[in-house]
C-alpha cells in the first residue's frame, strides 16, 4: 500500500527521496530519534507539571458549575460567544486585506496596460482615441440623463394625478 507521502517521494529525484527515506523517515533517523525524546518529555514532565499548577482552577470551575449550573452555562455561552465574535473579526480583517490587495493590483494593471497602449500607439494616436471614448461615455450619460429626466417627470405627473383626485 502507498502512503501519500509515498506519491511525493515518487515525484522527486531517487537520489533525493533515498536521502529523505533514510535520514529522516526512517525510525532511527535523527530527526525521528530528537521527535520522539521530545515528545516524551512533553507527555512526562511538561503536562503533569500544567496539571499541578491548573489543578486549583480546575477545582474552582467544577465547583462553580456544581453550585450555579444556569451561570456557569450563561458564562460558557458568552465565552463561546466572544472568541466567535473575536474569529469573525478576524476573518473580516482578513478578507478586507486581501480585497484591498486584489483592488491595487486590479489598478496597477489599468495603468501598466494605459501606459503600454500609449507606448505602443504613441501620444498622439492615444489621445486622438481618448477623445472618441470621451465622446462615446458622454453621449451614453446624456442619454442616460435623458432617460433618467423623462422618468423623473412621468412620476411627478402621477403625483399630481393623484393629489388632483383628491388620494
Amino acid at each position: 500500500m502507498l502512503l501519500p507521502l509515498d506519491h511525493f517521494l515518487a515525484l522527486l529525484p531517487s537520489s533525493l527521496a533515498t536521502f529523505l527515506k533514510h535520514n529522516v523517515l526512517h525510525p532511527d533517523s535523527p530527526i525521528q530519534v530528537v521527535g520522539r525524546g521530545f515528545s516524551n518529555t512533553i507527555t512526562t514532565m511538561a503536562i503533569p507539571t500544567m496539571a499541578s499548577a491548573f489543578a486549583p482552577v480546575w477545582d474552582l470551575v467544577a465547583q462553580l458549575r456544581a453550585d450555579h449550573p444556569e451561570a456557569f452555562g450563561l458564562a460558557l455561552f458568552t465565552l463561546f460567544l466572544s472568541a466567535f465574535l473575536v474569529a469573525m473579526t478576524i476573518i473580516r480583517r482578513l478578507i478586507m486585506w486581501w480585497t484591498r490587495v486584489v483592488f491595487n493590483l486590479f489598478l496597477l494593471g489599468i495603468v501598466v496596460m494605459m501606459v503600454a497602449a500609449v507606448w505602443e500607439k504613441g501620444v498622439f494616436d492615444s489621445f486622438k482615441l481618448l477623445v472618441v471614448m470621451g465622446s462615446w461615455a458622454a453621449g451614453w450619460a446624456a442619454g442616460v440623463g435623458r432617460h433618467f429626466w423623462a422618468e423623473w417627470e412621468r412620476y411627478a405627473r402621477e403625483q399630481e394625478q393623484v393629489r388632483s383626485r383628491g388620494g
